[in-house]
């Protein structure tokens, strides 16, 4: 509530000369010299624009509530008052966000205006997202959609999906348990199906301690496995898919050649172009992205490496940098895709959904494309177990997208492009 600023303005009236009146003869007068014209009186300065209190529009408690906020019924009206104006202190509701809590805001409104500022504890204010200025920022897909498919691929909690081609129209699906989940030991299990949609869990647990299985069928008809062990990255060898064999010494660690410091990398993808192979991971830094409040404390880039055998990488530095405002410090889950124009994608999870890049040139594009999310808005900037670790395969209905949705299991989505 603002308080209108009321002034007092005192008018001054001008005084006009007197003319002199002619007098009679013999003897003139001496010429009247009018006085100076007063000067117009010095008016007080325009009032300037009253500070705006905090408005949320049309969000109430229960929409607050119900979408992660806290509802604060008498809030100071000051928050975002313009510097150097008075403001009143009577109090305005509000929907409150941040905190060491983590409050989030409901769909269609994000977190703004932290107080302390730059306090690992600052709350915020949910405010409604400028759509217009989101849209300029993506760059979204003309002619791609991706349809989400009715009804869950494998239920339960299970993530990290990756698709094996076996031929002859079948395929073979590796996923791992969830770490909540007790007694979890780095489990991975396996499934097949004939059309994408109906999946058989084969018998047996493929492999333990291992979280965020790759699997490439080799040119030799074996299997090989990369995956995260002790926070760095490993594999294993298979003659069948089923039974797996580690092997020695370690394929990625933390060290690179840009000077990051990793705690820990994860989430290999693996690709055989024809003539190398190319790996993309996920480097993962103890700093939290400082530009705005974000849900994790760190940080997570992509690197690459190229190797001749599958085995010895070469580390050649970024492949996706996290640390701007449409990633806001997150990146996870990479997966490459040959297209079918014979180019290569690489597509992975942030906060709001999933999106890609492409390679070309011995290059990633600077550019990232927003592909998908499961949220009701696409523009809420961290939407609740959005789908993560997409993994991507094209079947004889076209690209089909795996990913994960936390406790709840692992879902598909087709895609369909415009003739």
């Amino acid at each position: 509530m603002a308080l209108a600023a009321i002034f007092l303005v005192f008018l001054f009236g001008c005084t006009q000369p007197a003319e002199p009146e002619p007098m009679a003869p013999p003897a003139p007068e001496p010429p009247v010299v009018p006085s100076p014209e007063p000067s117009a009186p010095e008016l007080p300065p325009e009032p300037g624009p009253e500070p705006e209190p905090v408005t949320t529009e049309d969000i109430i408690q229960s929409q607050c509530e119900e979408g992660g906020g806290r509802w604060n019924e008498c809030g100071s009206a000051c928050r975002r008052a313009r510097e150097g104006l008075s403001c009143t202190q009577v109090c305005v509701a509000y929907c409150e966000c941040g905190g060491i809590a983590g409050f989030n805001c409901p769909q269609g409104y994000e977190c703004t205006d932290y107080l302390p500022e730059g306090a690992a504890d600052a709350m915020g204010i949910c405010e409604p997202i400028d759509e217009t200025e989101e849209s300029e920022e993506l760059e979204e897909p003309e002619e791609e959609e991706w349809v989400l498919e009715d009804g869950v691929r494998i239920a339960g909690n299970y993530a990290d999906a990756d698709i094996v081609d076996l031929g002859n129209g079948n395929y073979r699906m590796y996923y791992s348990l969830e770490p909540e989940v007790e007694g979890f030991n780095g489990q991975v299990y396996s499934s097949v199906s004939s059309d994408g949609i109906s999946w058989t869990r084969e018998t047996g647990t493929r492999k333990e301690s291992v979280t965020f299985p790759s699997v490439i069928k080799l040119p030799d008809g074996r299997y090989r496995m990369y995956f995260q062990n002790a926070g760095v990255i490993k594999s294993a060898i298979s003659s069948d898919g089923l039974t797996w064999q580690d092997e020695s010494g370690t394929r990625m660690d933390t060290g690179n050649n840009l000077g990051l410091d990793f705690e820990y990398v994860l989430a290999p993808t693996v690709i055989d172009t024809g003539s190398e192979y190319m790996m993309v991971y996920s480097g993962a830094m103890d700093e939290r992205y400082s530009a705005e409040r974000v849900p994790n404390s760190e940080t997570h880039v992509l690197m690459w490496a190229t190797s001749e055998d599958g085995l010895t990488f070469e580390k050649k530095g970024m492949a996706v940098d996290s640390r701007n405002p449409e990633l806001k410090g997150w990146v996870d889950g990479p997966e490459f895709v040959k297209w079918d124009d014979d180019g290569l994608r690489l597509y992975f999870w942030s906060y709001r959904g999933v999106y890609h890049v492409t390679y070309e040139d011995e290059a990633f594009s600077d550019d990232v494309v927003f592909d998908f999310t499961t949220a009701t808005d696409p523009n809420v900037p961290f939407p609740q177990d959005p789908p993560g670790d997409p993994t991507i395969t094209k079947m004889e209905d076209g690209y089909r997208m795996y990913f994960g949705i936390h406790t709840e299991g692992i879902y598909s989505a087709i895609l369909a492009t415009e003739d």
